[in-house]
């Protein structure tokens, strides 16, 4: 398998991009809709997050009573102004800075600064990668 593989966790929720400039903030769906509004509750951290500007990728997600993710519990949250969660896994751009190009860890440790430790109750997260250990097991 090789040793440039990340295990990340499967979130069940809307991925979404979340595009800062100073204090603006425009969530976008995968399919580039403006779904703001739609998303207002996850705002405020990202708001507060720069001066500067930010193109963050993550998923959109509403945490059950088990501690899980659950994509029904998301879709009647948006309506109902449930508490949501912005897991956040990749920074795109950053301060007109396109990162795109940069080796994927380079960018997960640029996101892991820029957030800073975040409390859990907080709707924005940094979603963490872990490597993919091969062990020779089957």
């Amino acid at each position: 398998m090789g040793d440039n593989w990340l295990f990340e966790m499967k979130f069940d929720g809307y991925r979404a991009q979340g595009a800062i400039s100073g204090s603006e903030v425009v969530v976008y769906t995968r399919n580039g809709h403006d779904w703001t509004r739609q998303f207002k509750v996850i705002l405020p951290p990202l708001q507060a997050l720069t001066n500067g500007s930010a193109l963050i990728d993550g998923e959109i997600v509403a945490i059950d009573s088990q501690g899980r993710t659950s994509f029904s519990l998301l879709k009647t949250g948006i309506a109902a102004g449930r508490p949501l969660k912005f897991y956040a896994f990749d920074l795109l751009e950053l301060n007109g800075d396109d990162l795109t190009g940069r080796p994927l860890l380079e960018r997960k440790e640029r996101l892991a600064i820029l957030l800073g430790e975040r409390d859990p109750d907080d709707s924005l997260q940094t979603a963490m990668a872990e490597p993919l250990l091969e062990t020779g097991e089957n």
